[in-house]
């Protein structure tokens, strides 16, 4: 879906990018009710919304991003595909949000991470808001330990290579070492060799560390 709309005098121009039919028709029904808010597009694709962004003549202030797109996109990473992703406002949509997302949500450069349960009156606030404080909703207390453990997981995670990150998505799954090797196409000792790295970047010794992590960090 690719729907642009006809510009009228509003002062900021929204741009939504979601994998939910009912989402988009909501928010458009919701947005052009309001005034001093300009809805320019509509997008349930990433791709989409990248090719407006690239050719409009009207570009957004705001745009909305689904947290979980479709095709297992992350929509955390969607800003990294961004040419000059700073010229506009980021807001992570969310169907769940946790503490862990908001610090994701933040690092990765979003000015807002909503539910999408959000009452109207804060998502008003929030796209006609420009100053330069991240927002969340609901809103979750600073943990600087927190922060300092979620730092060190997602740069253990950065460092993971290709296969490594496919070897952790098999040990994550619960599957045996014999099946994930099977799998990936690859030997039972070179699988074996991967998890030892994997254990060696996060500073773990075992499978029940890195179950721990990926629960207790939302890593998948």
């Amino acid at each position: 879906m690719n729907n642009q709309i006809h510009m009228k005098t509003k002062s900021i121009k929204v741009a939504v990018c979601d994998d939910h039919q009912v989402v988009l028709e909501g928010l458009r029904l919701i947005l052009d009710q309001l005034e001093n808010i300009f809805l320019v597009g509509l997008f349930d694709t990433p791709k989409s919304l990248m090719e407006f962004l690239l050719h409009t003549d009207s570009p957004p202030d705001v745009i909305i991003l689904d947290a979980h797109l479709g095709n297992n996109v992350n929509g955390l990473d969607v800003l990294l595909n961004v040419p000059e992703f700073k010229k506009y406002r980021w807001i992570l949509f969310s169907s769940y949000v946790d503490k862990y997302l908001v610090f994701q949500a933040e690092k990765s450069g979003f000015q807002a991470c909503l539910s999408k349960e959000v009452p109207l009156s804060v998502l008003v606030s929030v796209l006609l808001d420009n100053n330069s404080n991240f927002v969340c909703h609901p809103p979750f207390p600073s943990d600087e330990k927190l922060k300092r453990n979620m730092e060190m997981v997602l740069e253990a995670k950065a460092n993971l290579t290709k296969r490594e990150l496919e070897v952790m998505g098999m040990i994550l799954t619960g599957a045996g070492a014999k099946d994930s090797a099977n799998t990936l196409h690859i030997s039972v000792y070179t699988f074996e060799t991967h998890k030892k790295n994997i254990f060696r970047k996060f500073d773990i010794n075992s499978t029940n560390e890195l179950m721990r992590i990926a629960i207790d960090y939302n890593i998948k």
